[in-house]
């Protein structure tokens, strides 16, 4: 009895060794934490999509429930990838090093490749889609040209199954779609490489796979509207973090390919190629990340279609919104005016809201930003802020506090303005939250505050700039 007990202890220390963090799994969802990352992300190469969460967080519970679907059906589909989990509110150090500052954030890690972010519709027929597309590589047949190019600005048509077009695809699934041509989108050759404006270019069906993505790549690039849908892998792709200029074609779900303002926007592209600025699609109705950008600019899908200009060099984002109907000589006229500084800028601005009372900081924006802020009576602490910023939402409680400290006090507003919202001449960072004080009386020169954003050491910023205040501190 003994033997057989140290027999068991020695087969379950031999276990141990070679697996010291086994990680637990249900209903297909791995739960990740950083022992077993490097571990999850070995064994499954080909695609391990991670699904990073903090629990408090509603969006990520109301969409949890679809991606365990998706997981329970890609497995059952004998997918290629598996789906996982990490809670980053246990494992912050993780999050923090994969880039995560929002919640949820769905990864997509496979070796040898950046990760990927998927930013598509949260559902589970939408998730599937895209990872059948991405990872899981099959042919789709299809007739109509416009559901074909719903996501992308150009596809290879392939009649028959080619080993160096799914070798190929490796590389170039997130920028094309590749598809089999149905009888109501017919093709004249075995392999050929179309676009959204109906240009079949054929490809020699002997060709390798590297032969096949030069061939994609040169199309892409000879005709600038190398991505359909703006996101931070396009950005990135374009001209690096720091310094961009793209101008945007916002489509909503009635999106037409073959419509005249389509055709428009493609032909001033090919114009504009040569000075190397680059026309993208931004989708509102499909992409989570795109509605982001449309809102930024204000723009709804009853808005759509719309054209505008983002512009990023270092910390100064500024942006433009053509007034005009998108024809060709509009588009040209507006980009010509962007490049020599003559267009002007887009300014977007929310409605005033009401004060309300047992409110003590208060909400600026666009419209009563200046009026408010330039008012010689009284002095002003703005505190500038995106919703999502990480950093914003955890001085907002501070800030409330000193607004209240100081709440009897009538010659000082604290206040705050959403810059996703709502544009200021003069505020064109980047990065937030940026405090801004503006003292009393005439002349009034703002001064950014830069020290430690605490309520104590902006208390005393505050004191040393206005006299007798701290006499009227109410802890």
């Amino acid at each position: 009895m003994l033997k057989l007990l140290l027999i068991c202890l020695l087969s379950l220390t031999v276990v141990l060794a070679d697996d010291p963090y086994p990680y637990a799994e249900e209903n297909h969802v791995i739960n990740i934490g950083e022992p077993t990352w490097e571990k999850a992300i070995n064994e499954f190469p080909q695609g391990f999509l991670m699904y990073y969460y903090e629990e408090y967080c509603l969006p990520c519970r109301q969409f949890f429930p679809k991606y365990v679907q998706a997981a329970i059906n890609l497995f059952n589909a004998n997918s290629n990838v598996r789906l996982g989990k990490v809670e980053c509110h246990d494992e912050v150090k993780l999050c923090n090093d994969k880039g995560v500052t929002s919640f949820p954030t769905l990864i997509l890690h496979r070796a040898g490749q950046e990760p990927f972010e998927y930013r598509g519709p949260r559902t589970t027929e939408d998730l599937q889609a895209w990872i059948r597309h991405v990872v899981d590589f099959k042919y789709d047949t299809v007739n109509d040209q416009a559901a074909l190019f719903k996501n992308f600005s150009t596809a290879i048509l392939v009649r028959d199954s080619s080993a160096a077009v799914d070798q190929a695809s490796r590389n170039l699934h997130d920028e094309v779609a590749i598809v089999k041509p149905g009888s109501k989108l017919p093709s004249q050759s075995a392999i050929a490489i179309l676009t959204q404006t109906g240009e079949e270019i054929s490809i020699n069906e002997q060709a390798t796979a590297e032969e096949i993505i030069n061939n994609v790549k040169d199309v892409l690039h000879k005709r600038k509207l190398t991505f359909p849908n703006l996101n931070h892998e396009t950005i990135a792709k374009l001209k690096g973090h720091d310094d961009y200029d793209v101008v945007l074609y916002f489509r909503g779900k009635g999106y037409n390919p073959f419509s005249d303002e389509v055709s428009a926007f493609e032909e001033a592209g090919q114009r504009f190629g040569a000075r190397n600025l680059p026309f993208a699609f931004v989708n509102i109705a499909n992409d989570i990340f795109g509605n982001s950008i449309a809102k930024y600019f204000g723009l709804t899908e009853e808005s759509s279609p719309s054209v505008g200009i983002i512009s990023k060099k270092g910390r100064i984002l500024k942006k433009y919104l053509l007034k005009k109907e998108i024809t060709t000589d509009n588009l040209v006229n507006f980009v010509n005016r962007y490049s020599r500084g003559e267009e002007d800028r887009y300014y977007m601005s929310a409605e005033v809201p009401q004060t309300k009372k047992g409110h003590y900081v208060r909400e600026l924006v666009g419209k009563n930003y200046k009026e408010v802020t330039q008012d010689s009576n009284v002095n002003v602490l703005v505190m500038t802020y995106f919703p999502w910023c990480e950093w914003c939402v955890k001085l907002d409680p501070p800030w409330t506090s000193l607004a209240y400290r100081f709440r009897n006090r009538k010659d000082l507003i604290i206040a705050k303005i959403d810059v996703s919202q709502n544009d200021v001449e003069g505020i064109d960072a980047t990065e937030h939250p940026i405090l801004l004080f503006y003292p009393k009386g005439t002349g009034k020169k703002m001064i950014e505050y830069q020290s430690n954003r605490n309520v104590r050491d902006i208390q005393k910023f505050l004191i040393e700039k206005i006299p007798g205040l701290v006499q009227d501190i109410e802890l």
